[in-house]
Parts: C-alpha cells; structure tokens; sequence
C-alpha cells in the first residue's frame, strides 16, 4: 500500500501545523524555525556569515510563500499596500538569552527578505515601518522567530501618534 502524501507534503502539512494564528487586523503570522547567532560578536568566517544569512532569508522567504502573502501582495484590490505604515514584531525564541543589540543584529536577514519578498518598501528610518522587537524567550527546543506585521495606524493631526 502506497501512502497518500509524498514525505514532503508532509513536512509542508508539519510546517503549517506549528505556524501561529493570525490575530484580529494582522496581515501576517509566520513562524520561522532556526538558530540565530549575533554575528557581531561570533567571529564567523565571512563565508560563514554569509550561509547564516542566506539561510534565513530563504526560511523567511519560504514561510511568507506558504502563508500565501504572496499572492496577497500582488493584489489588485489592495495596491501599493507594501508603501503603508506597518508594525512588524518579532519575538525570538533561541537558546540563550541575547540584549537587544544582538538580536537586532542576528534578524537583519529576516528584515531584509521581508523587503524582498515585498511585505514592506524599505526598513529605513523614513519608511514609516514601525520594528517592535521583543526580549528573546529561552526555549531550546523550538529555535527560531515568530514574525507578525499589522498596519499601522496613521497618526492624526494634533493628536498621539502609534
């Protein structure tokens, strides 16, 4: 007897199972498996650093892929959608604890295929994109980053912006 599903479906029917569900007004709830090294202070050979963050772009750029944003970016009901303010969080999950110069360091690649894969324009300062980095949880076990994107709400005039 033949199983039904290829090994490989099954690893993609795994992967969907362990992603996180969207909240209420988010566009985007990935979770990204793997290990996440401060490459400021890891003294990594330059090929080295360079397999790191190849890696995790392509994680990333596999896990917005599957989450079908895709095809949502390429909508014609929502253009230009990537130019709106948004608020991508980032919770981290490794095996240490890492200060927050050194997580911001070790997600530069994620930030950089979000950009790629056209979830946001640009992570400058000027691009209205808001990054919430929140402090790395220790858990062995499941390595990796939850990334979730809402838009931002627009400041009003006089008033508090987000």
């Amino acid at each position: 007897m033949t199983p039904s599903i290829t090994s490989a479906e099954a690893k993609a029917l795994g992967r969907r199972a362990a992603q996180p569900v969207k909240g209420p007004g988010e566009l985007l709830a990935v979770f990204v498996p793997g290990k996440l090294v401060n490459t400021k202070n890891a003294r990594l050979h330059y090929m080295a650093e360079s397999r790191y963050k190849r890696g995790w772009r392509e994680r990333t750029t596999l896990a917005v892929f599957e989450a079908d944003l895709w095809r949502q970016s390429q909508s014609t009901f929502f253009p230009g959608w990537d130019h709106t303010p948004k608020r991508i969080t980032f919770a981290a999950r490794t095996h240490g604890k890492l200060d927050s110069d050194g997580l911001q360091v070790s997600l530069a690649p994620v930030r950089d295929a979000m950009i790629q894969c056209g979830v946001i324009h640009d992570d400058g300062p000027d691009s209205g994109h808001v990054f919430d980095y929140l402090p790395s949880v220790i858990d062995r076990a499941n390595r990796g980053v939850t990334i979730r994107v809402s838009l931002r709400p627009t400041p009003t005039p006089g008033g508090a912006g987000a």
